[in-house]
């Protein structure tokens, strides 16, 4: 007799990502400070030993040894496990949320303005580098554009004889005039967008950085 096939069990759902909301001023301060945070960012996401962390920050080890203390004492960062390398044990540490918040009024900066340019300028410093190296690592022909569209300036970096869409590079931007109720179905149709292809990644594919902004524009 036959066995009737079980149908497969459903896949979970994927869990929110945890968020932290740290208190003292000192974490506060650590987390605006670019200086400081760049040194959370390799346990962010997976575990990191002290050493794979100071090659991927480009410190000493000496150095993240002391932003390891520290980053242990404010509670962003634990211990998951030791693993057995070679004839050493390696601490593995990982962050201990995915994404932390601090109240603004805890936060030693002028301004908001100033709190968004201090927590962007990584981000926006490996676009620059990653934006660089696909269009001009052996690609000969790639050119710069200057132009002025949609009431703001554009430079881009564009393929020979070709579109943007058409290179390694997609990197549009500008102002659209667009009704509240447009705006707010653009936004939902980014967001389904990102969903559906974060949850195709590819367990050994190549990172590629997006960035999605839609805001009210205060041209001037």
């Amino acid at each position: 007799m036959v066995q009737p096939i079980a149908a497969p069990a459903p896949l979970p759902l994927p869990r929110p990502p945890r968020t932290l909301h740290l208190e003292s001023p000192e974490a506060a301060l650590f987390l605006v400070e670019l200086n400081s945070v760049l040194h959370l960012y390799p346990f962010m996401g997976g575990e990191a030993s002290m050493a794979e962390a100071a090659r991927r920050v480009g410190v000493s080890k000496s150095r993240m040894s002391y932003w390891l203390r520290k980053m242990l004492r404010m509670g962003v960062i634990e211990q998951t496990r030791v693993e057995r390398r070679g004839k050493h044990d390696v601490p593995l540490y990982r962050a201990t949320a995915e994404a932390f918040t601090v109240s603004t009024d805890r936060v030693p900066a002028a301004t908001d303005e100033e709190i968004l340019t201090l927590n962007s300028r990584t981000f926006e410093a490996m676009e620059r580098r990653s934006i660089v190296r696909s269009s001009s690592n052996n690609r000969p022909g790639w050119k710069l554009r200057l132009s002025f569209e949609e009431r703001v300036p554009r430079l881009q970096m564009i393929p020979p004889d070709s579109s943007v869409e058409e290179g390694d590079v997609l990197n549009k931007w500008g102002c659209l005039a667009l009704t509240g109720q447009q705006a707010a179905a653009l936004r939902a149709e980014l967001n389904e967008l990102l969903q559906r292809y974060a949850a195709q990644e590819t367990p050994g594919g190549k990172d590629h950085l997006y960035k999605f902004l839609l805001v009210e524009a205060r041209l001037g």
